[in-house]
């Protein structure tokens, strides 16, 4: 675990004190191979691990307890992320992207509904 999380770490760490920045939340949300291919121990196991090398940069992120900065989430909130990242930045009137993202163990789509179909479903 040490060596994929620490040099992402560093990295973020090294971005975050050339701008005099220190405590920023730092989560490790995990998706569709962690949900489909391992029991709920073994994920836990695994973000335990995590979150032990995550500890190690205290000071630079606020890390949290183990079972809140790191966790498995449902698909419905990675395909809601995904769309949030691919449209973030734009202004509200160019939101319009969608998104059709394939993994190893899962598939998440994601794109604006139209108004007139809100409107219908409440």
């Amino acid at each position: 675990m040490p060596s994929y999380l620490r040099p992402a770490l560093q990295a973020g760490q090294a971005f975050l004190q050339e701008r005099n920045v220190t405590n920023v939340p730092i989560y490790l949300l995990a998706t569709g191979g962690m949900r489909e291919t391992l029991s709920v121990d073994q994920q836990n196991e695994v973000l335990r691990a995590a979150h032990r090398v995550m500890s190690g940069f205290r000071g630079t992120f606020s890390v949290g307890r183990w079972n809140t900065n790191t966790r498995v989430i449902p698909g419905n909130v990675e395909g809601l992320y995904g769309w949030v990242a691919l449209n973030y930045g734009r202004g509200v009137e160019e939101q319009i992207s969608g998104l059709l993202e394939l993994g190893g163990a899962s598939m998440q789509i994601a794109y604006k509904v139209p108004n007139t179909q809100l409107a219908k479903e409440r």
